[in-house]
């Protein structure tokens, strides 16, 4: 059903994982070039096969046992600040244009600004940390006019001897 929902609204569905343990790749490896890589997941090799920013092709999930079988269920594998993620997304039938659409996305939500006081990029964690930033600055704001306001009613209090 919401598989469904997902086409008929153009919405795509995916996931990163940033501790895959899967062997996928390394399946693929030792099929393409005869390897007998055992006991070694994907994330392992693939922190020594890519430069930080790089990614794997599309990768076309296979069934596996004992799950339900996802037409267009699509995978790759990215680097980013020495950390290997996979993203899985199920396709709407142009899996390479979404995989772009999406490598960059998850590519952005990893790039932070210099510092603090420098605009830099349309990020979700950039535009995250700026909301996040301003609410604080609010509730300080907010915060300190009560503690101001009650410490003036309290003093005036006292000064012309209300005090209770």
């Amino acid at each position: 059903k919401l598989l469904r929902l997902s086409r008929k609204y153009g919405v795509l569905v995916a996931g990163v994982s940033i501790r895959p343990h899967d062997n996928v790749f390394v399946r693929l490896l030792n099929e393409a070039f005869g390897l007998s890589l055992t006991h070694i997941n994907d994330d392992n090799v693939l922190l020594f096969l890519l430069e930080d920013g790089d990614t794997t092709t599309v990768i076309n999930r296979p069934v596996e046992r004992g799950r339900i079988r996802v037409n267009d269920w699509y995978e790759f594998y990215m680097k980013t600040h020495e950390r290997i993620l996979k993203v899985e997304f199920v396709s709407h039938g142009r899996p390479f244009e979404e995989y772009i659409k999406i490598r960059d996305l998850v590519y952005s939500t990893f790039i932070s600004r210099p510092s603090p006081d420098t605009i830099y990029g349309p990020s979700p964690v950039v535009m995250a940390y700026d909301r996040a930033r301003h609410h604080v600055g609010e509730l300080k704001r907010r915060i300190l006019g009560v503690l101001e306001f009650c410490f003036r009613e309290h003093l005036s209090q006292i000064l012309s001897g209300e005090r209770k």
